[in-house]
């Protein structure tokens, strides 16, 4: 299935932005592959400061994580360098980061458990069931997680999450019974 046009537009935009930046630091050996490693050692701080209380600390790290996420894929395109390896690299990376988050809201927010392992399945569910090269509204943990922490209610906008997730494996399910009818 090919990507919307919307998402395309997003992609350029984001390129056109660090495309100067990208290119000065691409001579020196930098590769996209480089900048999604780079996330293991932000995902971890963020990991621990949610699990300790340290909001501050775990929203800093969440936005530089997120950050480098975006940044990845734009430094693939720019260089012209993408792979099926580096689409593994920033696969596992956002799964790494995704499930950082749940398990580090379960531990230091018990009262999300219940909502936590709804996430987590759902997450699993659709990122490897979706048909894009890489799925843009998965479930939106880690953004949504980054909407509560911003604004003190990491409880409703992890629901949020849980709902939008359960919805998009509804559509899925759906749109797989009805191509099954049809044929």
């Amino acid at each position: 299935m090919v990507k919307p046009r919307s998402i395309i537009n997003i992609s350029e935009k984001i390129d056109a932005i660090f495309a100067p930046i990208i290119k000065s630091i691409a001579k020196y050996g930098v590769t996209a592959n480089h900048i999604s490693l780079l996330q293991v050692p932000f995902v971890i701080i963020f990991f621990f400061t949610l699990i300790y209380g340290i909001p501050t600390y775990a929203l800093i790290a969440l936005v530089v994580s997120l950050f480098l996420d975006i940044l990845d894929g734009a430094w693939a395109r720019v260089t012209n360098n993408i792979t099926k390896k580096g689409h593994f690299y920033d696969k596992v990376m956002d799964l790494f980061g995704i499930y950082a988050f749940l398990i580090g809201a379960a531990i230091g927010f018990p009262e999300l458990m219940f909502v936590n392992i709804i996430l987590g399945v759902c997450t699993a569910l659709l990122y490897f069931t979706n048909e894009y090269v890489k799925p843009e509204l998965y479930s939106g943990v880690r953004s949504f997680g980054l909407l509560g922490l911003l604004l003190g209610n990491l409880y409703l906008f992890l629901v949020m999450s849980a709902v939008l997730a359960v919805a998009m494996l509804l559509f899925k399910i759906i749109k797989v019974v009805t191509h099954r009818v049809k044929c």
